[in-house]
């Protein structure tokens, strides 16, 4: 019981945390506007990975920067290495401007399998069927 208080809490919150954001649009110009070095940071809570890497720097997105947030945000049931969305992580990088965290995203889920995700809607629920996950432009963190 406690643990689904806590999910309705965290979408609750993350909800609230989005509907206070600029649209996505007005996000990405800002994001383009910058020519200083955005930076992220993850904790894959599965792995136990961490990661604190600079992805774009003076406008330009950073190839083994970019190499290496797919694989801390990898499948890690199937090890499959997916592209993440920059539009992703652009937002991302938005949110921790916003909020300015001491500590990195925890990563519960990023990419995901066709495969994974059909196991998971198998047994769970509130899965979607063709879930952004599995394209690389959804990720579920919590702070």
């Amino acid at each position: 019981m406690l643990n689904c208080h806590r999910r309705q809490f965290i979408k609750f919150g993350l909800g609230a945390l989005a509907g206070s954001m600029l649209p996505l649009k007005a996000i990405a110009s800002i994001v383009d506007s910058l020519d200083a070095p955005c930076e992220l940071a993850f904790y894959n809570i599965h792995t136990s990975e961490q990661l604190e890497v600079c992805y774009r720097a003076q406008g330009i997105y950073q190839p083994e920067a970019l190499a290496e947030i797919n694989h801390i945000l990898r499948d890690h049931r199937s090890g499959e290495i997916a592209p993440i969305d920059i539009e992703l992580l652009d937002l991302l990088y938005a949110v921790k401007c916003k909020i300015r965290p001491s500590e990195p995203f925890e990563v519960i889920s990023g990419y995901r399998s066709r495969a994974t995700n059909e196991m998971l809607r198998r047994h769970t629920s509130g899965v979607a069927k063709t879930s952004f996950h599995t394209k690389g432009q959804a990720i579920d963190i919590r702070l």
